[in-house]
């Protein structure tokens, strides 16, 4: 067959170099391109002169077999297929969601929660006898002080002093300059998670004892009601949005604290030695 007609279409003569023919396809690509002009007539006009294009390049001009018709189906058929895709998929999430509940019930997450609850029965245990026991008072010096003052709970204002051997406490409406002439204090801790509660300071035959702000032990409703959540959340296993939720409160938010708590704030050693050491 001649490829006068796809010449034609080119607008070219039928003797055009290749040159020739790829400068004016793209030309004409640029004007009917549907990227550059949305549009079905001139999606069919670009898809025709591609179409020549490509015959001329290949010198190929010859009919092109027509692609087999697909059987029409009727409507019943089309919506039977449909709803059977969805089914597949329903049942493929619901795999996946079962899969994730059961990873959440047993395993290493499983474990992880029993780990938790046993760290947070301790704890709250150890926080709990310590609202009974007496104090444990400890001699210390302190070596620096802040005048900046901090606002507190209680509408209390809170300055930061520095002791020789136990860090910085923040210690509430009280004047550090007491401290230049009379540095030795004595620091009152709780008898097993060695949280402190005051100090007693002897200045000028006068006997004060400030309380100490920022400390852990006066946040107990907020952290005895995660660690409670760390004892419940293991007897949770039937599938549900609350344990799924409580879950990853507990693995992260509880955790961290629980964490905190025994590495960083309560001394390691007392608290599970329930305060006889040291």
């Amino acid at each position: 067959m001649s490829g006068k007609h796809y010449y034609d279409l080119l607008g070219l003569p039928e003797n055009s170099s290749m040159a020739s023919v790829k400068k004016k396809f793209r030309s004409l690509a640029k004007e009917f391109h549907p990227d550059l002009h949305p549009g079905e007539e001139a999606t069919v006009i670009f898809q025709q002169l591609l179409d020549a294009y490509e015959r001329i390049l290949k010198q190929d001009f010859g009919a092109r077999p027509k692609p087999p018709q697909q059987p029409q189906r009727t409507r019943e058929e089309v919506h039977r297929e449909r709803w059977e895709q969805m089914n597949r998929k329903w049942k493929e999430e619901e795999e996946e969601l079962n899969h994730y509940y059961h990873g959440l019930v047993t395993g290493w997450r499983y474990r992880l929660k029993i780990l938790y609850a046993i760290l947070a029965l301790w704890i709250m245990s150890a926080m709990i006898a310590d609202e009974y026991l007496p104090l444990k008072k400890t001699k210390d010096v302190v070596i620096a002080y802040n005048f900046t003052r901090y606002q507190s709970s209680d509408n209390d204002y809170v300055q930061e002093v520095t002791l020789r051997d136990h860090g910085t406490v923040y210690l509430a409406n009280y004047y550090p300059k007491r401290f230049y002439d009379f540095p030795e204090v004595t620091l009152h801790q709780t008898a097993i998670c060695r949280s402190n509660r005051s100090l007693t300071h002897r200045a000028d035959k006068e006997t004060y004892t400030p309380e100490i702000h920022f400390s852990i032990c006066r946040l107990k409703i907020p952290i005895f009601l995660f660690l409670s959540l760390s004892l419940v959340i293991p007897f949770f296993r039937k599938p549900s949005a609350f344990m799924v939720l409580g879950s990853w409160i507990n693995f992260y938010l509880s955790g961290t604290l629980i964490a905190y708590i025994v590495l960083f704030y309560f001394r390691f050693i007392s608290l599970f030695t329930f305060g006889y050491f040291p």
